[in-house]
């Protein structure tokens, strides 16, 4: 009995071990997610033709600059006619640049942002290249922790032959846990999806409203856009690719 409970303390003590260090891995990513830069690209100094009037300066924007850019590119999914193996590129009014692929312009941050995600109001933030791979590191690490929680308290709880009075703090922290998981959690279900079809918040939005999608964010299902010429054609190749991204320069 004295080997088994010594057992049972050794296995009680690397969980709690455990839980600080996902712990401090959520509070480390979570700084990182708010306080990196999530990819934003400099904005023009130089833009070009400047016109006065009444004492007042303007920038005069070429007209050209307001058209659509079509361009080449090379997509890795073969054998399908409806890939016509060409990208659209915009120019940003208010950076005066033209934005590469997948980058757009957060009207928060008042910035081009490459690979945007979406702007977190809950990190002050953006998503974007630079940072997705801290955004969904906190979110396995929230989960974690929480995961320990409950499993170490419902552990308590069970030595004390479930006398709830003997474990109130125990008790308190299972309740704790099991309403704080849910969010994370659903959230980084939906990133998984989402990444699996090499697809972006911004961009899954965008499709589902230009399908005439009343309320995207409650769509039942998240589907392969047949067009998208950042598709791998694997599930797995596409979530790996987009999550752990090169993060490009600073």
């Amino acid at each position: 009995v004295y080997k088994r409970q010594r057992h049972d303390n050794r296995s009680l003590i690397a969980l709690v071990v455990l839980f600080y260090y996902f712990w401090l891995m959520t509070i480390i990513s979570f700084v990182q997610t708010a306080m990196s830069d999530p990819g934003m690209l400099p904005r023009n100094i130089h833009p070009g033709q400047w016109q006065t009037q009444n004492e007042f300066s303007s920038f005069i924007t070429p007209q050209d600059y307001y058209n659509i850019v079509t361009l080449p590119a090379h997509t890795s999914k073969k054998n399908h006619p409806e890939m016509n193996n060409s990208i659209d590129i915009k120019y940003c009014k208010t950076c005066k640049i033209w934005r590469p692929p997948r980058s757009y312009h957060c009207p928060t941050c008042g910035v081009c942002i490459q690979t945007h995600d979406h702007h977190c109001i809950w990190v002050n933030n953006c998503v974007g290249q630079r940072n997705y791979r801290y955004f969904i590191t906190f979110l396995m690490g929230a989960i974690s922790t929480s995961s320990l929680l409950i499993i170490t308290g419902s552990i308590h709880l069970h030595r004390v032959h479930g006398v709830t009075s003997r474990a109130p703090v125990s008790i308190l922290l299972i309740i704790y846990g099991g309403l704080v998981i849910w969010y994370p959690l659903i959230l980084l279900l939906y990133h998984i999806a989402m990444t699996a079809t090499q697809q972006t918040t911004r961009e899954y939005l965008k499709t589902m409203s230009d399908n005439s999608v009343k309320n995207p964010v409650m769509h039942p299902r998240i589907k392969r856009v047949p067009t998208n010429i950042f598709d791998r054609g694997n599930y797995v190749t596409n979530m790996f690719s987009l999550m752990g991204q090169v993060r490009g320069p600073n």
